[in-house]
């Protein structure tokens, strides 16, 4: 997600990748970490046989990695989400309360980073998901809100182990894990890739994009609270850009140094920008160090028409811009919700409130406790449906084999062989320099289909 604000209805919770490849031999799929694999000798036991860490006859154990944004949040630097490790016990309780799954307990174990391990500092949080797969050895991993691709690396590559996240990711980072990844439930779970390739198109058709438009576009080193999301650059914007008749006449990436949230370099990034005649710029560099590049436009007088997406089109990310807010007027943002909550995220805020966890309707910590839940009910359903001995191979297809995934702000989201993250649609929105935040084109949303 990155740290952000949004009425969740608007939230993108922070964006993403790495760099690596999937099929090494012909035949492979993403669904198999194992289909690369040459044939077991005789008479030893196929990988399918083996059952898988953190099952018993009486348990499952699911390991959460979550953050604690509480000081970023009191300082307007991260939405409230409340404590994702009490919604996620107070789920597993209710299933347990239920009979368990198919007469399993669930065993949660918890772990909680500070603010500084989770996101300026990414390495520190380490330690956590060493905790989270090689001493809890569960059968899966639930990450929740705030957390950089660094520990969904650490997870489901690094370790393999399934992880279940909520955020957007690069394709390379999900073929890196072999299948073991998935992202679900918000409004952010769609890849970065399908977004990229959809958003020149979706920008001509919003009027912010024409013919014969320099376009360029300016990022932020990976590392720290920044996902990679090189690779979908270069392999999904720039060439969609093409593909529609636009070459990209610069680039810029922002240099961020460890611990810094503002990143360096936004004045010789736009003075770039402006001595190429770039008309449009796709702004992808995201939270304060977007706000900060729009400013230093402004100081030498460079206006050009902004596109952004994820963080940056959430409130409280919207906000940053203030200082700068008449030049980023009318700037076009690319978002994956504006809807209200669903019938599944009131459900889920019924189950937080039996346990003591109450957010208002419409309020950041009811979006994600909403999508905190969700993210545990689908793998209990999943794991539910698989009869018998539980592999990780059974795991992942039970995964894909949910057509229909419920999500905190609709639309539904699905999975399926080589789909693993949930979101299908997006949103067109531009910047009311009045309000300090964007809003859907034409007063209200409409959500365009991704493929």
């Amino acid at each position: 997600m990155g740290v952000r604000k949004q009425t969740m209805a608007r939230r993108a919770v922070p964006a993403a990748v790495i760099v690596a490849m999937l099929l090494l031999f012909a035949g492979c799929t993403v669904r198999r970490a194992g289909d690369c694999l040459s044939a077991p000798a005789a008479g030893k036991p196929t990988a399918a046989a083996v059952p898988a860490q953190g099952v018993t006859r009486r348990t499952v154990t699911l390991s959460m990695l979550a953050v604690d944004l509480n000081i970023l949040a009191k300082q307007g630097l991260a939405p409230n989400i409340g404590n994702p490790a009490k919604v996620a016990q107070a789920v597993v309780d209710d299933i347990n309360a239920r009979g368990g799954i198919n007469g399993r307990k669930v065993v949660l174990r918890v772990h909680l980073l500070d603010a500084t391990s989770a996101l300026i500092n990414p390495s520190g949080g380490q330690a956590d998901c060493i905790s989270a797969t090689e001493q809890d050895k569960p059968l899966a991993v639930l990450i929740a809100a705030a957390l950089p691709s660094a520990l969904v690396r650490c997870v489901s590559v690094t370790h393999p182990d399934v992880a279940m996240t909520m955020n957007q990711w690069d394709d390379s980072l999900y073929s890196a894990s072999a299948g073991r990844l998935f992202s679900c439930c918000s409004n952010t779970s769609i890849g970065v890739n399908r977004v990229f390739r959809a958003w020149p198109r979706l920008l001509e058709q919003a009027g912010g994009l024409h013919r014969g438009d320099k376009v360029g576009i300016i990022s932020q080193q990976p590392g720290g609270i920044a996902n990679d999301v090189r690779g979908a650059l270069q392999t999904a914007l720039v060439p969609s850009l093409r593909r529609s008749g636009f070459d990209v006449a610069a680039q810029a990436e922002l240099p961020c140094p460890e611990s810094s949230q503002t990143c360096t370099q936004q004045a010789a990034a736009v003075q770039r920008m402006k001595d190429s005649g770039v008309k449009v710029v796709f702004l992808t560099a995201q939270d304060l160090a977007g706000a900060a590049t729009v400013a230093a436009a402004k100081n030498i007088d460079y206006h050009p028409t902004w596109a952004t997406y994820g963080d940056n089109v959430t409130d409280t990310v919207a906000h940053f811009y203030a200082a700068s807010k008449q030049a980023y007027d009318g700037a076009y943002g690319i978002s994956t919700a504006f809807s209200p909550p669903t019938a599944a995220a009131a459900a889920c805020n019924r189950i937080a409130a039996r346990a003591g966890i109450r957010f208002p309707l419409g309020s950041d910590g009811y979006g994600f406790t909403a999508v905190t839940c969700l993210q545990v009910q689908l793998l209990a359903q999943a794991i539910g449906s698989i009869p018998g001995t539980i592999t990780q191979d059974d795991l992942i297809s039970a995964l894909e084999a949910i057509r229909h995934v419920p999500t905190a702000h609709g639309p539904v989201g699905s999975f399926g062989p080589g789909k693993h993250d949930a979101g299908n649609a997006v949103f067109m929105a531009r910047y009311h320099a009045a309000e300090e935040r964007f809003v859907p084109i034409g007063g209200r949303p409409v959500a365009q289909l991704v493929p």
